[in-house]
């Protein structure tokens, strides 16, 4: 399996520049074990690294490694082999590197994932569990076989998001309400009038035989009333999320997106109170703790957010991170 950094991130505590050395600590998953280790900053000199590091660096792409993940694990599709490797056709804001001042977050973030792998063997990824420690997987995949009837539930990393949180406490398990949440994706994608590639190649990194579903009927009122009240939040969260995902939504997906909200019998105050949650999620994925309030704003406007409700949302993330 490739690292990358997208994929370790939440492993992450700290990491330094110190020089040409990059310090690191790495949290070793449902334990207080700190794990540090270091790496040499090394320059990209390529003709294609110089490029990257001048045009406008994206981190939505953060927002779609970390949803399609979360997106995989309860639909069980996709290959994990991809993760970290989508391209993101929509910018966010830039930043504009000079190769003679520092180094650029490509090659810190390359430093980073490389002294990672010198302390790799204390970590273990499970495709449904996430990051574990290394050698308690065999005891959890037990488990697993043995309360198949049961949801499988992480431990809620003390740093998640309110998307996250609702998304562990009312987790899917039922196959009904996994077909539901796949078709309504699906749905919500082609509701101007198709999918674009990049939206099919995004979808495709989740939904399990997504060939499949693009030929599934269009869901009913009867079907969506029939979701569990609990999934309901969840599925209504994450294609809020889906379809924010690059930081803009169609007017017709928008429209779509509320009928959804009227079919699954969600009043107004639940409604707005879920597209808040989805919308700061993607707002959180694309800034971070050394972030300006300015670049807070400039990602919430694209989002469709005030000046305060950017603000509000950057502050509880530093509170939850600080």
């Amino acid at each position: 399996m490739e690292i990358t950094y997208e994929l370790i991130q939440s492993l992450v505590i700290s990491a330094e520049a110190d020089g040409s050395k990059m310090v690191c600590e790495f949290e070793v998953p449902e334990s207080q074990e700190v794990i540090s280790s270091s790496a040499m900053i090394k320059r990209d000199k390529s003709v294609a690294g110089q490029i990257k590091q001048r045009v406008t660096r994206t981190v939505t792409s953060r927002a779609r490694v970390s949803t399609s993940r979360l997106v995989r694990n309860i639909l069980g599709g996709g290959m994990l082999g991809r993760i970290g490797s989508q391209a993101v056709n929509t910018a966010t804001r830039g930043v504009t590197q000079d190769l003679n001042k520092g180094y650029s977050s490509n090659e810190k973030e390359a430093a980073i994932v490389e002294a990672f792998n010198k302390v790799a063997k204390h970590f273990h990824y499970d495709d449904v569990l996430g990051w574990q420690k290394a050698g308690a997987i065999v005891i959890n995949k037990q488990k697993v076989r043995s309360t198949e009837t049961k949801p499988v539930r992480k431990q809620v990393n003390r740093n998640a998001s309110e998307f996250e949180k609702l998304v562990q406490k009312n987790t899917i398990t039922n196959s009904f309400e996994k077909e539901v949440l796949a078709r309504l994706l699906v749905e919500v994608a082609q509701a101007d009038g198709g999918i674009s590639s990049d939206e099919e190649q995004f979808l495709q990194e989740f939904i399990p035989d997504y060939e499949a579903f693009l030929q599934k009927p269009l869901l009913t009122p009867i079907e969506c009333e029939e979701v569990s009240k609990s999934s309901k939040l969840t599925i209504y969260a994450i294609a809020w999320v889906v379809a924010l995902i690059d930081l803009e939504i169609n007017p017709l997906e928008e429209a779509k997106l509320f009928e959804l909200g009227d079919w699954f019998e969600l009043n107004d105050r639940t409604v707005d109170s879920t597209i808040n949650t989805a919308k700061s999620y993607i707002l959180e994925q694309n800034i971070t703790l050394d972030s300006s309030n300015e670049d807070a704003i400039t990602v919430g406007k694209l989002l469709g957010f005030s000046d305060d409700e950017s603000l509000r949302a950057f502050i509880k993330f530093k509170k939850r991170m600080g």
